[in-house]
């Protein structure tokens, strides 16, 4: 990640939130946006990718999800209650996996998978320990703070795995002729990665 989700304005990391929370898929957030809060669906990815809403725009927002303006503005709508960022964030992650990975890595953490499906489904904080390991696993910086850095909300794959399902998908969808002119470009990449 470049920059700290927590540097967005609170205003795009609250719709982000409300668009995660009623489970529109990210690649729908700009479209699903537009729909709700009749704006332009331009104006709605500007929003997203993190330009901050005029008054007008977030009244309008605010509206379709049933918000207030000023609340959408000023305070986060997540982090507390069974939406702490600390699980918000596992559950992000973990979904990120499929299932014989979860496995590997709850096996890889010395725990049952249980234990890290407890995680998210009651809440159960896990051992900073853990944590660090948990965050190692996914190709994440081991200092970052999962209960304060809002991951859930990014709007690019976040963890290796996650990378690496969207490159395997998106080149899965590249036609032949666009393949060739930046294959030679990957193999050199995937080639230096693996002298390494």
């Amino acid at each position: 990640m470049q920059k700290s989700l927590n540097e967005l304005p609170q205003a795009v990391r609250n719709i982000r939130y409300l668009l995660r929370r009623e489970n529109v898929p990210l690649e729908k957030w700009a479209s699903h946006l537009a729909k709700v809060a009749t704006l332009d669906e331009s104006e709605a990815s500007e929003i997203i990718r993190g330009r901050k809403p005029a008054s007008r725009e977030a009244e309008s927002i605010a509206e379709a999800f049933d918000q207030e303006a000023s609340q959408l503005q000023s305070a986060p709508l997540y982090g507390h209650g069974e939406w702490s960022i600390l699980r918000e964030n596992l559950r992000f992650l973990l979904d990120s996996l499929e299932e014989h990975t979860q496995k590997a890595l709850a096996a890889d953490l010395g725990k049952s998978q249980e234990t890290v499906t407890r995680w998210v489904t009651q809440g159960t904080k896990p051992h900073p320990k853990n944590l660090r390991h948990l965050l190692s696993c996914f190709g994440l910086p081991t200092e970052l703070n999962l209960e304060t850095e809002p991951l859930f909300l990014s709007t690019t794959p976040v963890g290796g795995y996650a990378q690496k399902k969207w490159i395997l998908d998106y080149i899965k969808k590249m036609p032949p002729e666009e393949i060739t002119p930046v294959f030679e470009a990957i193999r050199r990449i995937l080639l230096r990665s693996e002298k390494n």
